[in-house]
This record gives structure tokens, C-alpha cells and sequence, in this order.
């Protein structure tokens, strides 16, 4: 698909499908067919392919080719089956044209175009809807994070409370929470190193041929918002840490109380088969099996001996 939008009013208007794209701030290739890749480097911008896009070399993913200047970044996002994936996006920036190449779909996308104009950066040239499109994607950044740190204060609040039972069906979804915040948390964490390198190069190789001073004010912004969230990243991770230890440490605590009780069960009839043992014997000369009350006084002495073994264990308070 393909969503191009210009500036009218200082706002971004999408343009009709079949409009030319000259007139087009904002190019935005959301998996494109050979059409309309051919109708984006009609305009003499040279699309990469989701190979290259996907390459972790830094001079693959930042870099010039003739006037345009390639940035891509890994962002969180959907495929088109409802998959939750971290794929690479690729912004294109030309002196008066933005163009981004997905093939995935990143919420800030669909939600930037509607607001951009509350943007800090505004919308009057290329740069600032990047800058803009920047500031979306590190608000959603930043919106899925605290909305990991709401899942981990949820699932942690039974176990650090002390209250509550803790099963093991319990400890297991614990776990399974911690796991999927972790997941969320690693793709947070990637899209922001990406971004930060990014808006580096951005700083270094646009912004100082720029007449606009103050996109380097914009720029800084920008930055220090990513290493706030940085930071918050870090210490959601540690509290996630804290929180599985401590679902672990309930686990042990039961699986310890659970070969305990065993263990208990298992000496109470250590006497009574001690007992059953000896009079189990094939000795020819074991006078006891002639007395006539021998077989109930057997069963009482294992009954008393299993007794006496559990008051003890009472004393002992292991019970």
C-alpha cells in the first residue's frame, strides 16, 4: 500500500491514490507491490529490499546514496496475521520529501498524520515531519513500557504482598507474564538503540546543511527523551528480575514444603516396618509367634511406634 500526504494549512492531507507524487511531503510504503515501487523511484529514490533493510551493519542502516540519506530503525509493530514482531523501518530523506519503506505495521503510522500538526517539530518541511514521525514513535515507545511496568506491578503484587495463596498453576502464569513483558521490553529497548543512532546521524549529516537552527534544538529533545526511557527501561528490567525471583522463590518454597511432607510420611512408617520386618522372618526359633495375643500386640507396637514418631516431629515443630 501506499499513503502519500502533503502539506495544506499546516497540516498533513493524504492525497488521493492516483494523485502524482510530486507534490508529496510524505511518502509511506506499507508492503509495496512493483507498482507503486516504481512509481516512488519514478521520483529518483532507490528502495531497499526488507534483505537489506534487515542487515545490523550500521553502514547499511545509516547511510547516503546520492541526495537522499537512508536511516532504518527496528520498531514494534503487527503483520498483517495480528503477529506481534520488531521489523525494520526504513526512512528516506530528501530535502523536500520524506519517504518510509515498512512491511510491517508500527501504530505511529496510522495515528501520526492526524495529529502531526501538535508536533513540537510542526510540518512544514520533510525534516520536521521525520522529527514529528520521531516523537510519535518514541510517545508509543514510551507508552508501551509503562504499560510493561503496569503488567509486571499485576503480576507481582500476590507474590511481594505475601498474601493470597501461590499455587503452582499461580507461580506458572507469574512466569508466563514476566516472559511476555520481557519480550516487550527487549523490542522497547531495541527500538530506542536504533532510534538514539538514528537521530545521530540525522544531527551530523542533515541537520548541519540545514539553514533551520532549530532542528538541532528538536533533535536534543528527541535524544533526551530516548535516554529518560532508556533509563526507565533499565529499571523496569531490574524490577522484572526481582519480581521472577521472587515467583521462583515461591515455587521452591513449595516444591521444598511438598518432598518435606514425604519425607514426614516416609518416617512414620519407618518404625511400623521396622517391626513388620522382624516378625517377618523365617527363623525357626522366634518364640513371639507362639503367644496367643503376638498378632495384636505387633499391630498395636506399630501403632504406637508411628505415634510416637509424629509427637515427636510435633515437638520438633517440623509438622
Amino acid at each position: 500500500m501506499l499513503f502519500a500526504y502533503r502539506l495544506d494549512t499546516g497540516q498533513l492531507c493524504e492525497m488521493a491514490h492516483d494523485a502524482a507524487l510530486d507534490g508529496a511531503v510524505w511518502v509511506d510504503l506499507y508492503r509495496p507491490v512493483p507498482p507503486q515501487v516504481a512509481a516512488v523511484e519514478a521520483l529518483g529514490i532507490v528502495l531497499p529490499t526488507l534483505e537489506q533493510m534487515s542487515e545490523i551493519e550500521i553502514s547499511n542502516r545509516l547511510y547516503r546514496l546520492g541526495l537522499q540519506d537512508y536511516m532504518t530503525v527496528m520498531l514494534p509493530g503487527v503483520t498483517p496475521d495480528g503477529v506481534r514482531i520488531v521489523s525494520p523501518v526504513t526512512f528516506i530523506l530528501s530535502t523536500d520529501r520524506l519517504v518510509t519503506l515498512r512491511h510491517h505495521a508500527p501504530r505511529p503510522f496510522a495515528i501520526y498524520p492526524g495529529r502531526a500538526d501538535t508536533k513540537a517539530a510542526g510540518v512544514k518541511s520533510a525534516d520536521r515531519v521525520f522529527l514529528g514521525l520521531v516523537e510519535e514513535i518514541v510517545a508509543r515507545l514510551a507508552d508501551l513500557l509503562e504499560a510493561s511496568d503496569r503488567g509486571l506491578e499485576d503480576a507481582g503484587r500476590g507474590i511481594l504482598s505475601g498474601s493470597g495463596k501461590h499455587g503452582q498453576d499461580d507461580m506458572q502464569a507469574v512466569l508466563d507474564r514476566i516472559a511476555i513483558e520481557a519480550e516487550t521490553l527487549s523490542r522497547v529497548r531495541l527500538a530506542l538503540m536504533t532510534l538514539e543512532r538514528a537521530l545521530t546521524y540525522f544531527t551530523v549529516r542533515v541537520v548541519r546543511k540545514r539553514e533551520d537552527k532549530t532542528l538541532a534544538d528538536l533533535v536534543k529533545a528527541e535524544l533526551r527523551d530516548i535516554a529518560a526511557l532508556t533509563e526507565h527501561v533499565d529499571f523496569v528490567a531490574a524490577r522484572m528480575g526481582q519480581i521472577s525471583d521472587a515467583a521462583l522463590g515461591r515455587i521452591n518454597l513449595a516444591q521444598n514444603a511438598t518432598v518435606r511432607l514425604l519425607s514426614v510420611v516416609a518416617a512414620l512408617f519407618l518404625p511400623p516396618t521396622l517391626i513388620a520386618s522382624v516378625y517377618g522372618m523365617n527363623f525357626a526359633d522366634m518364640p513371639e509367634l507362639e503367644a496367643p495375643y503376638a498378632y495384636p500386640l505387633a499391630l498395636g507396637a506399630m501403632a504406637a511406634s508411628a505415634l510416637l514418631t509424629y509427637l515427636y516431629f510435633k515437638w520438633k515443630k517440623w509438622l
